[in-house]
C-alpha cells in the first residue's frame, strides 16, 4: 500500500510546526502592541506618574522607563528562557505572572498592603 510522499507523522509534524508558528506570531504581535500602546500614551503616562517634574522632564522620564524596560527584555529572555527549558515553560510562565502581579501591589502609609482591586482609585 503506497501512502505517497507524506506519511501521517510528517503531516502531524507539519501541523505542529504551523501551530507553533501561529502561536509565536500572535505572542509577538501582542508584545509589540503593548510596546506601541506605551509609546503612544507616553505623554499621558508621564503626566500621571511624573507630575512633580517639568513638562519636558516628566516626558523624558516616561520614555526612559520605556527604554529601560525594552533594554532589559533580552536579559529576561535569557534568564526565563533557561528556566523554562530546565523547569518547564508552564511553571516559568506562572512564576512571571506572580512576579508581575506582586509588583503591582502598593503599600499604604500605615504599612498595610492595598488589595489589587483597590489600586485603581489610588493610581487615578
Amino acid at each position: 500500500m503506497d501512502v505517497g510522499i507524506y506519511s501521517g507523522a510528517a503531516v502531524a509534524g507539519s501541523l505542529g510546526k504551523a501551530r507553533a508558528l501561529v502561536e509565536c506570531t500572535l505572542g509577538t504581535l501582542f508584545e509589540w502592541y503593548d510596546l506601541f500602546l506605551y509609546g503612544t500614551l507616553a505623554s499621558v503616562i508621564s503626566a500621571r506618574f511624573f507630575s512633580g517634574l517639568s513638562s519636558r522632564s516628566h516626558f523624558i522620564f516616561a520614555l526612559l522607563a520605556f527604554g529601560i524596560g525594552f533594554a532589559f527584555r533580552p536579559l529576561g529572555a535569557l534568564i526565563f528562557g533557561r528556566l523554562g527549558d530546565r523547569l518547564g515553560r508552564k511553571l516559568t510562565f506562572l512564576a512571571t505572572f506572580v512576579m508581575v502581579g506582586g509588583s503591582t501591589r502598593k503599600k499604604t502609609e500605615a504599612g498595610d498592603w492595598v488589595p489589587c482591586d483597590a489600586t485603581g482609585p489610588i493610581a487615578s
